[in-house]
């Protein structure tokens, strides 16, 4: 007996919080996909709108070989289709329900899409088909669901006015006088004419007069049939024995014998699908298994009738059967050998193609030419977050563009997706000798010129955004060119004579004593200028002791020795006192401000 420690029980949140912190959780997943929060839809008619987009002409036809279609006989299906004004997304779907008189075997195929310059010319995959194969009562149905490229992103959204086709591969399997089947689309049906206007009774074509073999897939693909046909002729007195021999892959589910009259419309009426002649295994044949051969032994055939062996076989369900994939049988009747192969062919294929949405930039030049320019190389840079991602830094794509006389100046990036923005600039642009350049400017309908000189604008549908991005070579101011020397310039001798100025010595040999003592005499030379007390004495401007003169030692200001300190201070010098001893009476004041804060906490 086990013991269990009691579970504490804990409040449950309310339910408003609950739902909240889902909701955050699902948006947070969704975010973290990139996925659109919009949900996938069905696609109304793209068939239908097909039509109407090309003179309502029938979007489906059916074709063969022969003009005609016979019971069992093969057909080829086409579906036009345009997603041109049905907004589509990545995860939406449309289908096609065949009609009943048509089977089809059960598969998935791609569709695809041109290549670009993003896809490096690589087609893209822009939708994944199942087929889903008759059952009874149940017709066929073939549904696409759009889907993004693994490798280079999502076509839909990068291109506009996509429209296409789907193939199909199928079997007629009830026969009618009716001219036309029908297709659903939804809740809409489309009437297509059939080849010969009918499917007839099955072509049996002449009984074959030697060993043969054939085999085929059936719907699903999980099957395989072989059938073994001898005529009568190649049957002499002696017992009859065929050894198949299965390829790997195939394992042995089981065979019938069917015999019947060895002539032309007994063929038909087995061909027909008479089978009211069997045999019965263990009294009139017997089989036997030998590792892949398959042994049937009849021993009193009769050289009068025809002798039709069926063998079933199911593909191994460890084995993944891809279209192309072959499977090979072999038979040894009496010693007369046949070889069949069978083939796994897609049931279906297809393709669509739309218009790219992207951008161009065209190169202007103002103030200079373009051979001017020569073969100098333009860098434009681009970046942008698709329209249908988050804005992150990781979903941040760009690249650059080059613009030369190569390229015509001109140069252009698609696909990207409708309403995304684009960011543009210029880098590096070129040196040439001669031409100094001004900010390179963006223009352009749509296009917003930003304060960096770069420009934005948005991916529109159906159009490529054009971008004009001109460069203006700057007016240089031309250089004076010196005129001539004059021939006259006339004989030396005539030029006036210039009289040197003697440069003075660092002391004057008169200069004033060190203390002199100032006169009242408003006249003397040695005292301040009354007429202006701060500056220099006009009368005396060398004199080393006034401060108004040039100091000796520094003949280009005052000396800082010398000067008197009880004269009046110039107003610079003023200010700056008057600040510093501001400064001081803040500092003082703070401190106080600060003791007297500390004190009162401490109390």
């Amino acid at each position: 007996m086990h013991t269990f420690a009691p579970v504490p029980v804990r409040r449950p949140l309310p339910l408003r919080i609950l739902a909240i912190v889902a909701a955050l959780a699902v948006a947070a997943g969704m975010f973290a996909l990139g996925a659109s929060p919009a949900l996938a839809k069905v696609l109304d008619n793209p068939f239908g709108n097909w039509s109407e987009r090309n003179g309502d002409q029938n979007p489906i036809t059916i074709t063969t070989d022969t003009g005609d279609l016979k019971l069992w006989e093969r057909a080829d299906v086409r579906a036009n289709w345009d997603m041109t004004g049905l907004d589509p997304e990545v995860g939406d779907t449309f289908s096609l329900t065949l009609p009943p008189e048509f089977g089809i075997g059960g598969d998935t195929f791609t569709l695809t899409a041109p290549g670009d310059e993003n896809s490096g010319d690589e087609r893209y995959d822009i939708a994944t088909c199942r087929v889903t194969p008759p059952s009874g009562d149940t017709p066929a149905v073939v549904t696409c669901t759009l889907i993004a490229d693994e490798d280079h992103g999502d076509y839909w959204s990068t291109h506009s006015n996509i429209s296409g086709s789907i193939a199909l591969d199928v079997q007629a399997r009830e026969e009618t006088t009716e001219s036309e089947v029908d297709f659903g689309v939804g809740d809409d049906t489309i009437s297509v004419p059939l080849p010969g206007e009918e499917i007839g009774p099955p072509n049996v074509g002449p009984k074959p007069d030697e060993i043969t073999k054939n085999g085929w897939f059936n719907n699903d693909r999980s099957q395989v049939t072989w059938r073994v046909y001898i005529p009568g002729e190649a049957i002499d007195d002696s017992a009859l024995t065929v050894i198949d021999s299965l390829p790997e892959g195939l394992n042995f589910d089981g065979l019938e014998v069917v015999t019947f009259e060895d002539t032309q419309d007994g063929w038909a009426d087995y061909i027909n699908g008479n089978r009211d002649t069997r045999l019965t295994e263990g009294t009139d044949y017997t089989v036997t298994e030998s590792g892949r051969n398959v042994t049937v032994e009849i021993a009193e055939p009769d050289p009068t009738r025809f002798y039709a062996i069926e063998i079933w076989t199911t593909v191994d369900p460890g084995l993944t059967v891809e279209p192309g994939d072959q499977f090979t049988n072999t038979v040894d009747v009496n010693g007369v050998r046949d070889v069949s192969t069978v083939e796994y062919r897609t049931a279906g294929s297809g393709q669509g193609q739309g218009y790219q949405n992207g951008f161009r930039v065209t190169k202007e030049f103002a103030g200079v030419d373009t051979e001017t320019i020569g073969d100098a190389v333009f860098t434009v840079e681009y970046s942008y977050v698709p329209g249908n991602l988050p804005p992150t830094e990781e979903n941040t794509r760009g690249g650059e563009l080059i613009l030369s006389a190569e390229n015509e100046w001109t140069a252009g990036f698609a696909p990207i997706p409708t309403g995304t923005e684009v960011t543009l600039r210029e880098i590096d642009t070129p040196t040439i000798p001669g031409i100094t350049w001004e900010d390179p400017v963006f223009s352009g309908e749509g296009v917003t010129v930003n304060d960096d000189g770069s420009a934005t604008f948005t991916i529109v549908e159906d159009a490529e955004v054009a971008i004009t991005l001109t460069n203006t070579a700057a007016a240089s101011t031309p250089t004076p060119t010196p005129s001539e020397t004059p021939s006259d310039v006339g004989d030396p001798s005539d030029a006036p004579t210039v009289t040197p100025v003697p440069t003075p010595s660092d002391t004057p040999s008169d200069a004033p004593s060190a203390s002199p003592t100032p006169s009242d005499d408003a006249t003397n030379p040695g005292g301040p200028n009354p007429e202006n007390p701060g500056g220099p004495n006009p009368e005396n401007p060398e004199n080393p002791e006034n401060p108004g003169g040039p100091n000796p030692e520094n003949p280009g200001g005052p000396g800082d020795d010398d000067r008197d300190s009880s004269l009046p201070r110039t107003g610079a010098e003023a200010t700056a006192a008057l600040i510093g001893i501001g400064v001081l009476l803040l500092a003082i004041g703070g401190g106080a401000l600060a003791v007297s804060r500390r004190t009162r906490t401490e109390v």
